[in-house]
């Protein structure tokens, strides 16, 4: 099962939720599921988002390197903000994620 949570990075509130088979790909999940977001919200996802931009023009993925064309410093730099920025929504999301096994009474 695949799950994807719209999570308000300051309140840590979940916004919304989609889900599909485990097999499909994140920005697959979210043109399916049609989540709606306010123009003027901002979206930070993961690289599994890559191509959000064409949907919605303020989102920020991380840069991609290549082979052939390796990551800049300040492109690297831009990656590590991201990531500090996405931090508290992946809380959340690791929270989720343990919360059952964490509550379940041993049999």
């Amino acid at each position: 099962m695949k799950a994807q949570l719209l999570v308000h990075a300051l309140t840590r509130q979940i916004i919304g939720t989609a889900t599909s088979r485990g097999a499909t790909h994140d920005f697959t999940l979210f043109k399916q599921s049609k989540t709606h977001v306010h123009p003027e919200t901002k979206i930070k996802a993961d690289a599994g988002y890559q191509g959000v931009q064409k949907c919605h023009l303020l989102s920020q993925t991380p840069k991609k390197a290549s082979k052939h064309h390796p990551l800049m410093p300040a492109e690297k730099a831009a990656n590590r903000q991201l990531a500090r920025e996405r931090l508290p929504v992946e809380h959340v999301i690791r929270f989720i994620k343990i919360f059952p096994q964490r509550y379940v009474s041993p049999s």
